[in-house]
């Protein structure tokens, strides 16, 4: 698991990518601002070399957290670590999808 937490073009973002350890698939948790306050997301890519491909109508996807707040290093770090708690469920809900 590798966290990089950094200041962004439209703030403060965070990025967690987990190897999901089949089929060249990683789990990116990412956090970062939206027009509504904060948002954290879980989404499946496909490491091709150098690459992460994401299928938009085939891979995993699912917003873990959202709160209306302001985009401070603080927000996103603490919302950023609240998904990562609850990994084990985000990780199992991507392995069912993929076995479907």
């Amino acid at each position: 698991m590798n966290t990089q937490i950094s200041k962004g073009r439209d703030g403060w973002e965070a990025k967690t990518t987990i190897d999901m350890g089949a089929d060249d698939r990683v789990l990116i948790v990412s956090t970062h601002k939206t027009t509504g306050g904060m948002v954290t997301s879980a989404t499946v890519n496909k490491r091709d070399g150098d690459f992460l491909l994401w299928d938009m109508f085939g891979d995993f996807n699912q917003r873990t957290v959202c709160k209306g707040a302001r985009c401070t290093e603080k927000t996103v770090r603490d919302l950023h670590q609240l998904a990562l708690d609850g990994i084990e469920q985000t990780m199992a809900a991507a392995v069912a999808h993929y076995e479907a």
